[in-house]
């Protein structure tokens, strides 16, 4: 039997209209991918530019994680489960885990023009990233108890 809350995230996921292209997170539409190369023309320059978007947004996963932690402390504390939180943990550790496999094979496939190779692999990290910063948000806005 599905407890509401489940119910009602299965619902909404459902529910919500499909996503149009435009609306979709665009591997090249990042607005800070696009500002590096406007910016920068050459390929050290706009390497050194994603070092720092990438940063940025590695700082905002790491707040959107800590938030959805504490949701799921504050559910232990209600429900006595600690199920949730050790599957949260793993499953970060996970996804950094597929994003570092799925950007490198991006990474090989380039070489051996090595400058282009390693900002591939940065976009790689900064479009995942942005994917799941996006999640979490979403997930953020779910009560866990």
């Amino acid at each position: 039997m599905f407890k509401k809350n489940y119910l009602f995230l299965f619902c909404l996921i459902s529910l919500s209209p499909s996503v149009t292209a435009e609306e979709s997170i665009g591997r090249f539409n990042i607005k800070e991918v696009k500002e590096c190369k406007n910016k920068f023309g050459n390929t050290i320059a706009y390497s050194t530019c994603l070092d720092s978007v990438l940063s940025d947004k590695a700082r905002k996963v790491k707040t959107w994680e800590k938030s959805i932690n504490l949701k799921l402390q504050e559910a232990v504390s209600i429900n006595g489960r600690r199920d949730a939180v050790v599957l949260f943990k793993k499953s970060s550790q996970s996804f950094k885990k597929f994003t570092e496999d799925n950007c490198k094979w991006q990474y090989l496939s380039l070489l051996p023009d090595i400058n282009v190779a390693a900002n591939m692999s940065k976009e790689c990290h900064v479009f995942m990233t942005v994917q799941r910063i996006h999640e979490l948000q979403q997930l953020n806005d779910f009560e866990f108890y």
